[in-house]
């Protein structure tokens, strides 16, 4: 009787070995296209990140027993609501006062409201999709993102 003896540790360090450098080139490739989408010629993308919203991603890499662990995102505090779109929702002025519009509409006069309605807006998904872009060129799946 032949027996096979494999050390799962060994195994693990070379898996996560050869997998690390892909998960890392997979990030930055898709940190890289988040900032520049606009001029990849997506129709689909609406608005540029510029400015703070594209200074503010970052990408990281951490090792875990499952495998190597990459993280794509962004730190501006509207990030999320540009990347997933809003809700419409009333906006209330603070501390019991109006506030201010210039409004062509209205004349160009300044208007002064207690309470405002916000319409809902699209995300832009600026993360998801070049996600999905460069998983697919190194034959990667990618879950637990929106569907678009």
């Amino acid at each position: 009787m032949a027996r096979v003896r494999i050390n799962h540790l060994k195994v693990e360090r070379v898996g996560n070995g050869l997998s690390k450098p892909l998960v890392q080139k997979v990030c930055r490739e898709t940190k890289e296209m988040a900032q520049k989408w606009p001029r990849a010629g997506n129709p689909a993308y609406t608005y540029p990140p510029t400015g703070r919203l594209a200074s503010e991603m970052f990408y990281r890499v951490r090792d875990r027993k499952s495998g190597p662990f990459g993280v794509v995102g962004n730190t501006a505090p509207y990030a999320e609501a540009v990347h997933n779109g809003t809700k419409g929702r009333w906006i209330l002025a603070r501390n019991h006062k109006v506030m201010k519009f210039r409004w062509k509409r209205f004349g160009g006069v300044l208007s002064y409201f207690p309470i405002v309605w916000h319409p809902p807006t699209k995300g832009s998904y600026f993360l998801t999709i070049p996600l999905r872009i460069v998983s697919a060129r190194y034959g990667l799946k990618v879950r637990n993102t929106r569907p678009l």
